[in-house]
């Protein structure tokens, strides 16, 4: 995909605007849904069917779409499932930390698996545990706020959040460290002063 942002800005932009619509999913149509895991499913579709076309820029120079789709997709089931299960089985706090981790852990291995990303594992998985979690509460805090007066729009708030913290650390997980650098270090000694 074209652009004329920079890639890790487009992916954040994008992302965050993913992580809205599926939000959306819940702010206009969890009473149509009829029940969590039907939510939870309509979340993930839109996460599997747009997530991976706001990311691909952060990876286009070295990696296919049709291998970044695949990766995207395993990871993010890892992330759905991991997220999912430990908020379904403890349905608290702690559900959510654990999940966050486990979900956090398992699209991280399927990157660093499937397309290299990132090149050293701890730093960039610990950056998107952070930012992700940093949104996903600091979205919940907006909900809490607004629920009981805008409940469409304390969701959303909540998805607003969410997703800029989460696309945060994905870009600061599928950085390639030294892309940006435009000046090759044997070319600075020639350069004249």
């Amino acid at each position: 995909m074209k652009t004329s942002l920079p890639p890790s800005l487009f992916s954040v932009v994008g992302f965050t605007l993913v992580t809205l619509a599926a939000y959306a999913c819940w702010a206009f149509g969890g009473n149509f849904l009829g029940s969590p895991i039907a939510l939870y499913l309509a979340c993930t579709l839109v996460f599997l069917g747009l997530g991976s076309l706001s990311l691909y820029p952060m990876v286009a120079e070295t990696t296919s779409r049709k291998r970044f789709l695949a990766t995207y997709i395993i990871g993010f089931l890892g992330y759905a499932i991991g997220w999912c299960a430990f908020w379904m089985l403890l349905h608290n706090k702690a559900g959510e930390w654990i999940g966050s981790l486990v979900g956090l852990l398992a699209m991280t291995l399927s990157f660093r698996l499937g397309i290299q990303r990132p090149p050293r594992f701890l730093l960039p998985f610990f950056l998107l545990f952070l930012f992700h979690n940093l949104g996903y509460f600091a979205g919940e805090q907006i909900h809490l706020a607004l629920r009981h007066s805008h409940t469409a729009l304390a969701r959303l708030g909540w998805g607003f959040a969410h997703g800029l913290g989460f696309a945060v650390g994905l870009t600061a997980l599928l950085h390639r460290a030294g892309r940006h650098q435009t000046v090759p270090v044997s070319a600075s000694a020639e350069t004249p002063r």
